[in-house]
C-alpha cells in the first residue's frame, strides 16, 4: 500500500472517530448558533474533522524510523520552476505527468478544502481563508523544520518555502469556489424557537447514549494509564472489577447529577429541550425523569437485574415508540415524571420541577 493511500485511509477512519468524539459539542454549537443540526451541517463538520486529520497525515506521516537522513531547507521560490524543468515538458501530456507538476498541483489541492470549509461552514471571507491557509501551512512547515518540535533530532522533511505559496494559493482558490455554493450569510441573531420534533428528541437520546459510551471509555483509559504509571501494569484485560465499575457507573452518576441539578439530561441540554408543567415536586420529578430515561437504560445495561441487556433493548424500543405516540413528543421519561417537553429558550410558565395543580 502506498503512503498516499495509507494517509488517506488514516484521514478517513481517524477523522470519523474524531467526529464521533466531538459529536455532542457539534450538536451544542449547532443548536445555539442555528437552532438545529441539519444534515448538510453535520456532513460539513465530519468533513472538517476528516480534513484536519488529512493535513496531519499527508504532511507529517510516515514518521521516520532510526537511521533517517536529515532534510534541508529550501528558501528559493524559483526552485519549484527549476524542479519542473528537470523533467519532460515537451507537451501537455508530459506536463500533466511531470512529477514536479503533480506535486505542485497536489499541494494546491490539499489546501483548497480549507478555504472552502472556512467560507461555507464558518462564513469567513476570502482574506481570512487565504490568511488561514498561510498560517496553517507555516505551522506545518515549521513542524517539519523542527523535527516535530524537537521530537526528532533534525528535520526529516524539507522546509520548502514554495509550499507556503502553493498551499496559500489552494486556500484562496477554495474560498473562491465556495462562492458558487455558499448563500449570503443571515444577520447574526438568536435562532427562532424550534418545535419539539421526533428527530430532535432522538438526537438528544443519541447524545445521552454517546456520552455514556465516550465518558466510560475515557474513564477506563485514564484508569489504565494510572495503573501503568503507578504499578507498571501493561494495557490489557482488567484484573480487578474497579475499572468496569468506574467506567460504567461514573458516567451514569454524572448524568444523574446533571438531571438532578437542571431537570434535563446532557442530551436534552445539547438540543435545547427542557421539561415543563411538572405535576410533582422538583426532586421527585427529576429522579423519575432520570429513571424513566437514560438512568433506567444505564442501570439495565449494567446487568444489575437478571437479563438486564435484554430488558435494556426493550427499554430503548419502548422509549423510541413513545416519542411518536405521546403528546408533544414527551416520550417515556416525561410520561413517567408527568411533565411536558418544550424548547429551553421559551419563556417558562412555571419553574421546572415545582408542584403545580393538576
Amino acid at each position: 500500500m502506498s503512503s498516499t493511500v495509507a494517509s488517506g485511509l488514516i484521514a478517513i477512519f481517524v477523522g470519523m472517530a474524531l467526529a464521533v468524539a466531538l459529536f455532542i459539542p457539534i450538536v451544542v454549537v449547532s443548536y445555539r448558533r442555528h437552532g438545529r443540526l441539519s444534515l448538510a451541517r453535520l456532513l460539513g463538520w465530519v468533513s472538517t474533522c476528516v480534513y484536519a486529520i488529512a493535513i496531519w497525515s499527508y504532511t507529517l506521516l510516515p514518521l521516520p524510523s532510526e537511521g533517517y537522513t536529515c532534510a534541508g531547507v529550501q528558501l528559493n521560490l524559483a526552485e519549484a520552476v527549476a524542479d519542473i524543468n528537470k523533467y519532460d515538458v515537451s507537451g501537455p501530456r508530459a506536463v500533466l505527468t511531470n512529477p514536479a507538476v503533480m506535486q505542485f498541483l497536489f499541494n494546491v489541492a490539499l489546501f483548497m478544502p480549507l478555504g472552502f470549509l472556512l467560507r461555507t461552514m464558518f462564513r469567513r471571507g476570502v482574506v481570512i481563508a487565504t490568511t488561514a491557509g498561510l498560517a496553517v501551512s507555516l505551522v506545518v512547515e515549521l513542524t517539519q523544520l523542527t523535527g516535530v518540535w524537537g521530537l526528532y533530532e533534525c528535520a526529516y522533511r524539507v522546509f520548502d518555502v514554495s509550499d507556503l505559496l502553493t498551499n496559500t494559493t489552494g486556500a484562496f482558490l477554495g474560498s473562491l469556489i465556495a462562492l458558487a455554493v455558499v448563500r449570503r450569510a443571515r444577520p447574526v441573531g438568536s435562532p427562532a424557537l424550534g418545535r419539539v420534533t421526533a428527530g430532535r428528541r432522538f438526537l438528544g437520546m443519541l447524545c445521552d447514549l454517546l456520552f455514556l459510551f465516550l465518558a466510560g471509555a475515557v474513564v477506563g483509559l485514564l484508569w489504565r494509564i494510572g495503573l501503568l504509571i503507578g504499578t507498571g501494569e501493561p494495557f490489557g484485560v482488567p484484573q480487578s472489577p474497579v475499572e468496569p465499575v468506574l467506567s460504567t457507573w461514573l458516567p451514569l452518576l454524572i448524568q444523574f447529577v446533571v438531571v438532578l441539578a437542571t431537570g434535563s439530561t446532557i442530551g436534552e441540554r445539547a438540543v435545547l429541550l427542557r421539561p415543563t408543567n411538572p405535576r410533582f415536586t422538583t426532586p421527585v420529578t427529576r429522579v423519575l425523569r432520570f429513571l424513566g430515561g437514560i438512568g433506567g437504560y444505564g442501570i439495565l445495561v449494567t446487568e444489575v437485574v437478571p437479563l438486564g441487556g435484554m430488558w435494556a433493548m426493550v427499554f430503548v424500543l419502548v422509549s423510541a415508540i413513545m416519542i411518536f405516540t405521546t403528546r408533544g413528543r414527551r416520550g417515556l421519561s416525561a410520561v413517567i415524571a408527568r411533565t411536558d417537553i418544550e424548547d429551553a429558550r421559551a419563556a417558562p410558565n412555571t419553574v421546572s420541577g415545582e408542584r403545580v395543580a393538576g
